[in-house]
């Protein structure tokens, strides 16, 4: 696709989108208090917390549980 083949409006439209993925931010606001407050954690989970292995914001943090969960929770299949 071409400049000349947008309207003026679509090609604004496009560059103001092309320009939010380009400034891309993991956490709009800053870096969590706890654990439990970040996007990325994960309590259902049988062994880990997070998501990641190591913790994005540079906290030094335990990602791997001392005593696993007694289950995993799934979606229960009929």
């Amino acid at each position: 696709m071409s400049r000349k083949d947008l309207s003026r409006r679509d090609y604004e439209t496009l560059r103001h989108y092309d320009r939010m993925m380009r400034n891309k931010k993991r956490n709009c606001f800053g870096v969590p208090g706890s654990c439990r407050r970040c996007p990325y954690y994960q309590k259902d989970w049988k062994y880990r917390r997070c998501t990641f292995t190591t913790c994005i914001y540079g906290k030094d943090v335990k990602i791997f549980r001392d005593k696993p969960l007694k289950h995993d929770r799934f979606a229960k299949t009929r």
